[in-house]
């Protein structure tokens, strides 16, 4: 898998503008990961500034998901994520969970942290 990076500027607290794409993504799925998904506009550049690459479909991966208010919703309705998967760190994702937000356990990797560190 070739790793691909989009190059953005932050325009205020909120807002961000996708400058550019490091690879070629013609023809191939991506998978963007993000450490942090809020209202996820900076999520949203990026899945565009792909499509308008080429790239056949997005998917998204992050750390942990917030999703305020309709956040979540609005990601769902821009239509160019086939699915977001989440860490179940923060409360707002395991509650939003369904077949769009996957929701993945962190217990597994905490515990044998805990267990190899003894």
């Amino acid at each position: 898998m070739d790793a691909a990076f989009v190059y953005k500027r932050r325009l205020d607290g909120e807002s961000t503008q996708v400058t550019g794409v490091s690879a070629r993504v013609t023809g191939k799925r991506v998978v963007i990961y993000d450490d942090m998904i809020r209202t996820g506009g900076s999520l949203i550049n990026a899945a565009r500034a792909y499509l308008e690459a080429g790239a056949l479909a997005i998917d998204a991966v992050a750390t942990h998901g917030l999703f305020p208010g309709d956040s979540l919703a609005k990601l769902r309705a821009t239509g160019l994520f086939g699915h977001i998967v989440v860490s179940d760190s923060h409360c707002a994702a395991v509650a939003l969970r369904d077949d769009f937000l996957q929701v993945e356990s962190t217990s597994a990797i905490l515990i044998s942290h805990l267990v190899a560190n003894r």
